[in-house]
């Protein structure tokens, strides 16, 4: 199963969903898609509003791969459990959020290189996107101890904080 999470943000993110539900119909892969307050509505895929966090951590635990918004609450559940993961930040450009923070979040996730990470920022590319990590079997999903990156991850946060 592949686990979809938009947040519970005011402004939808009908650009995601709409992405994962064609892909989910092209391709019968197997989503659950957290919609939030998007108004569309998937046709090929379980989806509910809104999960519980430890719902939402469970389904992280369990996934496949993590499509996700830049929510730094979804990316700490997401590392802990070393999960595969491709992120699609929301754009201010399309009403999807206030600012473009999470921009800035996936810029810092970005110069990591981490290979178990993905950023998508052309919707176009998602599909591609996640067939290429469907595909990398030797990234494992192995948990660890999240305390051991946490520092650098508050320092990076801090300092985005600090420019705005």
């Amino acid at each position: 199963m592949i686990f979809v999470t938009v947040g519970s943000m005011v402004q939808g993110f009908d650009r995601l969903i709409k992405s994962i539900d064609l892909i989910a119909e092209i391709t019968g892969l197997d989503f659950y898609v957290q919609t939030g307050c998007s108004n569309y509505k998937p046709l090929n895929c379980k989806y509910s509003k809104y999960v519980a966090y430890n719902e939402s951590e469970n389904l992280i635990r369990n996934c496949q791969l993590l499509i996700c918004h830049a929510g730094i609450g979804t990316l700490i559940l997401a590392k802990k459990y070393s999960k595969k993961t491709v992120i699609v930040p929301r754009f201010a450009k399309f009403k999807e959020h206030f600012n473009d923070h999470q921009s800035e979040i996936c810029k810092i996730i970005e110069s990591e290189n981490r290979p178990n990470i993905a950023v998508v920022w052309d919707i176009n590319n998602l599909a591609g996107t996640v067939s290429m990590m469907l595909s990398q079997s030797h990234l494992l999903s192995t948990p660890i101890d999240i305390n051991s990156g946490k520092n650098n991850i508050v320092n990076e946060i801090k300092k985005l904080l600090n420019t705005l």
